[in-house]
């Protein structure tokens, strides 16, 4: 109704436009004219029955859509995934309705928007028993809008890196995190030099006479290098609840000085599960020095990879932010307000330095959306803006060990790694 200051594609309904009847302030409500009242100009005075659009800002939660029909709906920018869900059960029940989404393609691979709209229409996927196409996408770079001189467009990249370019010059998706912690340079680099991993499980039971083995097929580990002997690794794990709609689980197992991720394991599993793969991971990469996170259901894990007498577990300081060494140490790392930022720049410097070597596009697509704020309390808050942070968190945990404690990760201990009993 009063329109954005400088966007000159608003006010979409003015309150002497063709088409605006009402704008109730209480309810966020606006009242559309009957075509024949707004083509006679008499649009405030319509009597007929008159189309509805409601307002909601996604900070209420989905839950506001509930019980309703609708027969199109709009999203703009940046929408919470489970106003896409509960959206799209409001319109089932209209004939002929659709979802229109808007936004800056900023946000990156790994949001929700990619995953399920942008997956759909480059897999071309239609309504069964039509040619019609479930999404389509259309996107428009600045310099075909005409709303903004070539000059001006041209001088704007002196101050933007090339994934900002790529967002808001070229209309194409990448991510554009608020205060972006890593650097979209060098990440921008690494997109360059990225390659499809080959796929599988690893099968045998860990520290056992029979070695672990990795079988190519269907599964949830992606191996872009195998083990090599006389190489030393660490194994970084971010530790979720197993949900099938909640968080990942993400295992990121490094090579030894020279950062390379070599494997990577992803995907929604129990944690006690989680525990054995962990371990067969390990094992398979020379005993790797495991680095999982003991927050929350980090516990549970550990335990279980203490029953499996998974030997090389690192053991930390109660508390890293402090520079002396406590006399009971524990398995894992923690992460809270005071550690987290400290272990964080650990990956932004080797990242930075051009130190570590990432081909997943995926975990790059995490990267470029990492983001920090601040929270009401004052406090820094790192995490994924719009995205998992699983990938990350997994690299952070391992990398932040091995620059810490550079002689756990020692490649000498691995030339003569201790045998299954």
């Amino acid at each position: 109704v009063e329109g954005e200051s400088g966007n000159l594609l608003s006010p979409m309904f003015p309150e002497t436009g063709k088409w605006f009847n009402h704008f109730d302030e209480r309810k966020y409500r606006i009242k559309i004219a009957c075509r024949e009242c707004a083509e006679d100009g008499k649009a405030q005075r319509c009597k007929h029955q008159k189309s509805t659009i409601t307002l909601y800002s996604d900070k209420e939660g989905a839950a506001v859509l509930q019980g309703a029909q609708y027969a199109l709906g709009h999203f703009d920018e940046h929408i919470a995934e489970e106003f896409f869900h509960e959206g799209m059960e409001r319109l089932k029940t209209v004939p002929k309705s659709s979802l229109i989404v808007t936004g800056t393609p900023n946000i990156g691979r790994a949001s929700w928007e990619y995953q399920i709209l942008e997956s759909s229409a480059r897999k071309k996927e239609v309504y069964p028993g039509t040619d019609q196409q479930y999404v389509e996408i259309f996107s428009i770079g600045q310099l075909d809008g005409g709303l903004v001189s070539p000059a001006e467009i041209e001088a704007s990249k002196l101050t933007m890196d090339p994934l900002e370019q790529e967002s808001r010059l070229n209309g194409r998706w990448s991510p554009l995190a608020k205060h972006g912690v890593f650097d979209n340079w060098v990440l921008a680099e690494m997109e360059q030099k990225v390659r499809e991993p080959v796929v599988g499980s690893l099968a045998g039971a860990p520290l056992t006479d029979k070695p672990v083995t990795f079988v190519e097929g269907p599964g949830q580990l992606s191996i872009w290098e195998q083990p090599l002997p006389n190489t030393a690794y660490v194994l970084g794990a971010d530790i979720a609840a197993g949900l099938t709609k909640g968080d990942f689980s993400c295992a990121s197992v490094l090579s030894y000085p020279d950062f390379k991720l070599v494997a990577q394991f992803h995907g929604h599993i129990n944690p006690l599960d989680y525990a054995f793969i962990l371990a067969q991971l390990g094992c398979y990469y020379n005993h790797a020095l495991m680095v999982p996170e003991r927050t929350g259901l980090g516990v549970g894990c550990i335990q279980r990879l203490k029953e499996i007498a998974y030997w090389n577990l690192f053991r930390d300081q109660s508390d890293p932010s402090q520079s002396g060494f406590n006399i009971d140490p524990v398995f894992g790392v923690d992460t809270n307000v005071r550690t987290k930022s400290y272990m964080v720049a650990a990956l932004q410097k080797v990242i930075k330095e051009r130190q570590i070597t990432i081909w997943d596009m995926a975990t790059l697509s995490e990267m470029e959306a990492f983001g920090q704020e601040m929270t009401k309390l004052g406090n820094v808050r790192l995490a994924g803006e719009g995205s998992h942070d699983d990938r990350v968190m997994s690299l952070v945990f391992a990398v932040y060990v091995a620059l810490s404690y550079p002689f756990y990760v020692d490649p000498k201990l691995y030339a003569t790694a201790p045998k299954a009993p």
